[in-house]
């Protein structure tokens, strides 16, 4: 029961008694809170934290526990709870996630200025805190990204209840903005981040198996089968579809039923049967670690890699909590994210002793994790047993001298010759189909023999998934014409086969058409509007707009072979996002001018050239330039630098923009021959 001090609204009484579950989003009293909030825009009110009297926050809860001074206080109230609990309320802690408000992420720090007119936003964080439960001030209401309205005054046992909306998640370490998944997988990220799930396994199976039941509830009230097609608004079903084709949606429905992903059943059984047979392989003595402790997964980009090992490994999880499997921990890194390929030592230490906060240096957490491989133990790291680690873009992990890979895929082989020691299992992910043969013969022999392979989505598969989106979450009425899908599968499938492409162009398309309908510039019927095959064809025309089509068109030579090299580089070094250096970039387009034979490409643009037209296209925005501390030194110096950087380079468009854009050029044969052909 809060202090009714604690409000700065009068006359506002908290019942004697508020019941705060596992998964609530409430407000909590803090110092860094940002200011105030509309609570009623009919009525406000002044007041620095207005509708409270002090500092607040939003927050989730993750976990509730209560701290006892000596094992005899456990004891008495197991004797008697209640009677004991009347004398001694103790000392409840909250492990808690932060959401932070706008005025609250980074750059806009300070109280707010002016109260939203409408409900305001919260951001999803992954920022973790500890905190006493009598910091606890009112409840929330947390409504979706795409719902909004006036506040109005509401209130729950006698306290204010804020009202927000919320559909991104402010990442507190890499610093930026991204899309959040549905409501329903809010419970499952905040385990994600909880540092008492990684240090208890005990407390996490029981958090979960909590959380699994209310997330089931949760399901069963989404949409009643009692409602009729003609009762559900073609604004809902719009609503409600646009959020189902969001990427992270898409990823979470398979992460979380557990489903088998359309075409990708094979892929699913194959690693399905790798992971389990090392799983329960970790108790033997000597097993042979070179290969059946890493397997290889490799295929384009958007072909269902990383979605069908984590929905895999979410089914071995059950296995495990049924008694079927051995225990063990998970854990995923991201090539991508790092800012230097070393950082993935640095991560992954950080998630295996839980001591994020632990800021090492890349040597020391290396040597950390072949001391705990290897056999050594730490005290205050927790013994696992087996260890699962699914490396994901391992492209962006490759160095010079290979080193990192070389000892992620050293550590299972060392692991599993250790008797009684961890036992490590690692799972590659890679766009690159023969990256094994780019490597070193010993890392390629760390590898092992196991490896899955992906294939580009079909037009029947890509058909298949989009229908399964669409027409689950809205039975009830025809959000897209059966012909918008098979165009826009068609399109996909005949450019790179990748899914996201096709997700991202029907979004697009229902977001435009839902548009139209509200600003009323929508031509036809408006009373039960459809997605057709019209505004999809309109979508794949605009995607790249006319002006970056022109640009890239009436190229000059060097501009296209420039272009092609950068889309050729991304494609064969599976970096899709990646940044390549200047010698990179360079010998790549020395190489496709001298394979080209027509001389208007050759001889190939000098350095200072190549540097001159890389500003050219980055102010067009068909490149993005970077500058890395970490720029190859000794390069610099043959080029003549003066210890500065030179820019890191990366496509600001797409491959198949590049292509769509020169196919009727006069570098037609050049782009043909360089990146119309298929990975496989």
């Amino acid at each position: 029961k809060p202090s009714t001090s604690s409000y700065a609204i009068h006359n506002c009484s908290p019942e004697s008694e508020w019941k705060v579950s596992l998964g609530d989003i409430v407000v909590i009293h803090c110092e860094h809170g940002a200011g105030r909030t509309v609570f009623d825009v009919n009525n406000p009110l002044p007041g620095k934290h207005y509708p409270f009297a002090v500092g607040w926050s939003v927050a989730e809860v993750i976990a509730i526990w209560k701290v006892y001074k000596n094992n005899k206080q456990f004891e008495l109230e197991l004797e008697s709870p209640s009677q004991y609990r009347e004398h001694n309320p103790g000392d409840i802690q909250l492990e808690i996630r932060w959401f932070w408000r706008r005025c609250e992420l980074p750059g806009n720090k300070g109280v707010a200025k002016s109260a939203p007119i409408a409900y305001e936003e919260i951001f999803e964080t992954d920022h973790v805190d500890e905190c006493s439960a009598n910091s606890l001030l009112g409840p929330v209401k947390v409504l979706s990204g795409l719902e909004n309205g006036k506040p109005e005054a509401s209130f729950h046992c006698g306290m204010p209840m804020i009202t927000c909306t919320n559909d991104k998640l402010w990442s507190f370490h890499r610093r930026s903005i991204i899309s959040s998944a549905s409501d329903k997988c809010r419970g499952a990220r905040s385990r994600m981040y909880s540092s008492s799930c990684i240090k208890d396994d005990m407390l996490r199976k029981a958090i979960e198996s909590d959380m699994d039941d209310v997330d089931k509830e949760q399901r069963k009230r989404i949409i009643p089968s009692c409602v009729q097609r003609d009762q559900i608004s073609w604004r809902d079903a719009f609503q409600t579809v646009i959020k189902k084709l969001t990427l992270t949606q898409a990823s979470s429905d398979a992460y979380d039923d557990c489903m088998a992903l359309v075409g990708r059943g094979d892929e699913q059984c194959e690693i399905s049967s790798f992971l389990r047979a090392a799983i329960k392989g970790a108790n033997k003595s000597c097993p042979d670690g070179s290969t059946s402790s890493s397997i290889f997964v490799a295929g384009p980009p958007g072909t269902g890699k990383t979605v069908s090992v984590c929905s895999v490994i979410n089914k071995l999880r059950q296995e495990q909590v049924e008694g079927l499997l051995p225990d063990f921990d998970f854990f995923s890194l991201n090539g991508m994210e790092m800012r230097h390929p070393f950082e993935s030592y640095v991560k992954f230490w950080e998630k295996l002793s839980g001591h994020a906060k632990d800021r090492l240096a890349p040597e020391v957490a290396a040597t950390k994790l072949d001391r705990y491989f290897s056999g050594t133990c730490f005290k205050d790291v927790p013994r696992r047993k087996t260890v699962v680690l699914m490396l994901d873009e391992i492209d962006y992990l490759v160095t010079k001298k290979e080193s990192v890979l070389y000892n992620f895929f050293d550590w299972p082989k060392q692991s599993f010759e250790v008797k009684h020691g961890p036992r490590l299992i690692v799972i590659g992910i890679s766009n690159t189909v023969n990256l094994p043969s780019q490597l070193k013969p010993s890392v390629r022999s760390r590898l092992g023999s196991a490896r899955c392979d992906f294939k580009s989505y079909t037009v029947d598969d890509i058909i298949r998934i989009l229908t399964s989106k669409i027409e689950s979450d809205s039975p009830e009425y025809e959000v897209f014409d059966k012909q918008a899908i098979v165009f826009a599968a068609r399109k996909v499938a005949a450019v790179t086969g990748d899914i996201r492409k096709a997700l991202q162009t029907c979004r697009t398309a229902a977001e435009a058409v839902f548009q139209q309908v509200e600003k009323g510039t929508r031509k036809g019927k408006t009373d039960k509007p459809i997605v057709t095959i019209k505004d999809v064809q309109t979508v794949c025309r605009e995607k790249i707009g006319s002006v970056m089509s022109n640009a890239i068109a009436f190229s000059t030579p060097f501009e296209a072979l420039l272009l092609v090299s950068l889309g050729a580089l991304a494609r064969h070094s599976g970096r899709e996002m990646g940044f390549f250096d200047l010698s990179e970039i360079m010998t790549k387009t020395e190489a496709i001018a001298n394979a080209s034979g027509n001389t208007e490409y050759t001889p190939a643009p000098s350095f200072h050239e190549i540097l001159e037209i890389l500003i050219r296209l980055a102010e067009a925005r068909l490149v993005r330039l970077r500058t890395e501390k970490t720029s190859l030194a000794s390069f610099r110096c043959s080029q003549g630098g003066d210890g500065g950087v030179w820019p890191l380079v990366t496509l600001n468009v797409d491959e198949c923009d590049i292509v769509s854009a020169l196919k009727h050029s006069p570098h037609s044969q050049l782009v043909e021959k360089q990146l119309s052909g298929s990975l496989f």
